[in-house]
């Protein structure tokens, strides 16, 4: 016997039914539910079998339109019959009773206007007749649609139930949930056993989706239709029907779906029940999921009482989930609907409902959703609400509902300062193009207002792409006439656009010359704090100080604006370089979490830029490559940028410098390589100097000590010989390395000289302690003094991967006059630079050690044996990637990938990826 498609547990009922039948006992089943949820089909079922089992099956379907006519159901059972009875159950035929002729005369039940015995069929009136029925074969009652029955024949079915347990009778119906008013079907639903089927489950929509569309991919599609249509039968079928014709049908494009002739199916069953409660279906359609039931009632132009009982029916027939909030159950419902309405008919209802919110108070963006939609747009606040809703959409990062809201105002209101509003709204979005229209306006506009904050929205761009002298060519003309009528507003843009550069890593000589040529600023509070904390660190002055100011700047919180974002990295940035890391962390974690939420790209590229400096300070070296990248994929983003990265290689740069203070030099090579910045790229912008002092610490790694001298000079042509280590990095102290190496020794010493001076005047740990371990290989008279004095000045500071070299190098040098001491000094390097991951330092106390005659005892096994490289390719293999993909992600060889594995997974005990994870759970990873 064929079972109907996820309704096993319905025909377990229906099996149910006949043997009560056969066992004597009442035997009545009731399907109740919404429209389409298949009560229909499964009654049609059970009058199937029921044939099947020999059953006499006497039908009849209720109708809203019968429901004044008395037991006018009763009639649709039995008058198919070829023979009536008679009051005393004897069969006759129907022509020769008195109650068929009265019918015929127009003088039964159609005229009466309640349910009088008087006016029943005499043989109606007991059991006995219905009983003589069932002496010859079992029957079987089946009603659709009991909720339209009228009242008479309910009740004769509400007695009939009551005593029908010996008798070899069935009776069962469907009906959708009666409400309240409904007392006769609300009787009879207590009276049966009732089962409500459910929505079907996702096993049953793949198998219709598998039958119904064939070529499509059932596994992807099924949890999409199950989603739209809440696996109600009818709904599942009109849109596996509609979607047959497609090719390449994509969820999308279910979740898209809308089928008039399911709104006209939905709405024509609601018409018959009450024409309100379509009414409503079609308001709550163009408000939307979520409307609220006065506005969609008062879109329906329905009194409180008829929107009330409108909604208590959709709920109740499970169109809606909520009465109070309107949320249609299913998804295509709504589509539906809204795709019935013709396009004039659309457009004028958005008008009326973005009319209806506004008049109502509703929040900015559902008003906006609306206007987007309606035609014509002719009130004068349309304009203002869609700029209001664009400000809340980027303030909660959704930077491409912001530029649609902007677009449709500059549609109805094509005015310059909204198309400056849509052009940075553009640009925040990151999309191709946004600078083009930002040009375009600088040009057309004479106000000197609008004319600066076009210019401080393209300079940003500029900034990054071009370099700060071609941003301050877009910005100083406007900035000059400002000058002229707002000052205070022109110093606020300078200082904004000097804070950008700033965190951006623009070379401090460059902004500083800027500024020397310009009015003093008239700043205060938070911008003018960060600023002087900035300059304080650029000056060598007094980290105390610096740190000082960049607190009272960051206590006044996270700014509103994208733009006042830079004078938190300002800030932050000062905190790093006076070595407050913790405090420094915490407000980086705040600004990134900011920028993610709003969708600030510039903001979260520099974010991750101050979090890899970071970690790159405590000797974090994996997780300084992970935000390094982090920012690095951040900035691709950017529309207004080359699509292999930025063309100053501001992110490729420190990415690069995390991955040779990490020993991880063939990908640091690879990297540089491809985005153009290897051997023979010149990198002669100023903003470019960590570029080339990322690559000139690569070619010193490698060996290439005439390249690295040649870099590392660049370097301090470009950021000025009197810059402070705390801002550029200490570039004169590799600088003398790689003139050590080519035999350059005074030169060296110089340069080391240069180095530890400039660091003292700043004199935190980790600039300090980087200056003397670099220093005392290039000054080998006070070579132990330096590397004692680095270890002692380290011993208490967060910075362990400088700790480790410091304790290596006075290590090598103390290793042949006191033994002891020395061996101690490596081992202790050693476990530093293994808990640091610093493959450098590791390897070279590793030969140190053994050039002694000891085997260090650092971990084989475990997750502390794993190098940097190998727990980052493992950790590429959990997330599924394939070995080709991490490859091409690392500029590696396929080959170099599986030898990277193979020693992950002999280091962890496990034999490949299916053990991963529980290696990791273990803690193994």
């Amino acid at each position: 016997m064929k079972v109907l498609v996820g309704r096993e547990a319905e025909h377990d009922e229906i099996n149910g039914l006949f043997a009560s039948v056969a066992a004597d006992r009442v035997a009545s089943l009731l399907f109740v539910g919404g429209p389409g949820v298949g009560k229909t089909t499964l009654l049609l079922e059970l009058q199937r079998q029921a044939r099947e089992r020999g059953f006499l099956v006497l039908r009849a379907r209720a109708s809203a339109l019968e429901r004044g006519f008395e037991f006018g159901v009763l009639s649709q059972l039995f008058e198919p019959l070829a023979v009536d009875m008679d009051a005393r159950g004897r069969f006759c035929d129907p022509a020769d009773t008195a109650w068929s002729s009265r019918r015929a005369d127009g003088q039964g039940p159609a005229g009466s206007s309640a349910a009088d015995p008087e006016h029943l069929p005499a043989w109606l009136h007991g059991l006995t007749p219905v009983a003589a029925l069932c002496r010859s074969k079992p029957v079987l009652l089946a009603v659709d649609d009991l909720h339209e029955a009228d009242s008479a024949s309910l009740g004769w079915l509400i007695r009939l139930t009551e005593r029908i347990a010996s008798l070899p009778l069935a009776v069962a119906g469907a009906m959708c949930p009666p409400g309240p008013s409904d007392e006769a079907a609300g009787a009879l639903l207590r009276r049966m056993r009732a089962v409500e089927p459910p929505g079907l489950g996702p096993e049953a929509v793949h198998t219709l989706v598998e039958t119904l569309l064939p070529a499509a991919d059932a596994a992807e599609l099924a949890p999409s239709c199950r989603e739209v249509t809440a696996g109600n039968p009818f709904l599942l079928r009109r849109l596996l029907h509609g979607l047959g014709g497609r090719a390449g049908v994509t969820p999308e494009d279910v979740r898209g779906f809308g089928s008039p002739s399911v709104s006209r199916e939905v709405l024509a069953r609601l018409h018959r029940t009450t024409p309100a409660a379509a009414s409503l279906v079609r308001a709550a359609a163009v408000l939307g999921n979520g409307a609220e039931r006065a506005a969609a009632g008062e879109l329906a132009c329905l009194s409180g009482p008829e929107r009330d009982d409108a909604c208590e029916l959709l709920v109740r027939l499970g169109m809606l989930r909520d009465g109070r909030a309107l949320r249609f159950t299913h998804s295509i419902v709504l589509t539906s609907v809204a795709a019935d309405m013709t396009v004039v008919g659309r457009g004028l209802a958005h008008a009326r409902a973005a009319e209806t919110l506004y008049v109502r108070g509703a929040p900015p963006e559902r008003i906006a959703a609306q206007l987007l939609q309606a035609s014509p747009v002719t009130v004068p606040w349309a304009v203002q609400v869609l700029r209001e809703a664009a400000a809340a959409a980027s303030r909660r990062g959704a930077t491409d509902a912001a530029v649609t809201y902007l677009r449709r105002a500059v549609e109805i209101r094509p005015a310059v300062g909204l198309r400056t509003d849509l052009a940075k709204a553009e640009q925040e979005a990151a999309l191709p193009g946004a600078d083009t229209g930002l040009v375009r306006l600088l040009s057309e506009t004479e106000d000197p207002r609008l004319r600066a904050r076009i210019a401080l929205a393209l300079c940003r761009t500029v900034l990054l792409r071009d370099g700060f002298t071609a941003s301050t060519a877009v910005l100083d003309p406007a900035l000059d006439a400002l000058d002229v009528v707002a000052p205070r507003e022109a110093a606020d843009k300078r200082a904004r656009t000097v804070a950008w550069a700033l965190s951006l890593g623009t070379p401090p000589r460059l902004t500083g010359i800027w500024l020397a040529d310009r009015p003093r600023d008239r700043m205060t509070g938070y911008r003018a704090d960060a600023l002087l904390a900035c300059q304080e660190v650029v000056a060598g002055g007094s980290p105390q100080r610096a740190a000082e100011l960049a607190r009272r700047a960051l206590a006044a919180g996270q700014p509103a604006e994208h733009s006042e974002h830079a004078f938190v990295w300002t800030a932050a940035g000062a905190l790093l370089a006076a070595g407050m890391l913790d405090e420094a962390e915490e407000h980086v974690t705040r600004g990134l979490l900011d920028a993610q939420r709003h969708g600030w790209i510039m903001s979260e590229f520099v974010g991750h830029s101050c979090r890899a400096r970071a970690e790159l300070a405590r000797g974090r070296l994996t997780q300084a490559v992970r935000s390094a990248q982090a920012g690095r994929t951040a900035l691709g983003r950017m529309g207004s940028l080359m699509p292999e990265g930025d063309t100053l290689g501001r992110a490729v740069g420190l990415l690069a410098e995390c991955l040779v203070e990490r020993g991880d030099l063939e990908e640091a090579g690879h990297l540089l390589d491809r985005h153009g910045f290897g051997d023979g790229c010149s990198a002669d912008r100023p903003e470019q100097y960590r570029l080339v002092y990322a690559r000139g610490r690569l070619r010193l790694a490698c060996g290439d000590a005439s390249g690295a001298s040649e870099d590392f000079l660049m370097c301090g042509s470009h950021v000025g010989d009197e810059s402070s280590p705390a801002v550029t990095g200490p570039w004169r102290g590799y600088a003398a390395l790689a003139c050590l190496r080519l035999g350059r020794k005074e030169e060296a010493a110089r340069l080391a000289r240069s180095e530890v001076a400039a660091a003292r005047g700043w004199g935190t740990p980790q600039v300090l302690g980087n200056a003397l371990v670099l220093a005392a290989a290039c000054l080998p008279r006070v070579r132990r003094d330096l590397l004692e004095e680095a270890v002692a000045l380290l011993d208490a500071s967060p910075c362990r991967h400088i700790l480790a070299a410091a304790l290596t190098a006075l290590g090598e040098v103390v290793l042949p006059s006191h033994r002891e001491r020395g061996v101690e000094l490596l081992y202790r390097g050693f476990e530093l630079a293994a808990a640091c991951e610093d493959a450098t330092v590791l390897d070279r106390a590793r030969v140190l050690l053994r050039g002694v005659g000891i085997r260090p005892r650092g971990p084989r096994t475990g997750a502390a044996a794993l190098t940097g490289r190998e727990r980052q390719i493992l950790e590429f293999a959990l997330q599924g990637m394939s070995n080709q993909k991490i490859a091409d992600l690392h500029f590696l060889t396929r080959r170099t990938v599986e030898q990277h594995l193979s020693r992950g997974y002999r280091k962890l005990g496990v034999t490949g990826r299916a053990e991963l994870t529980e290696a990791m759970l273990r803690g193994g990873v």
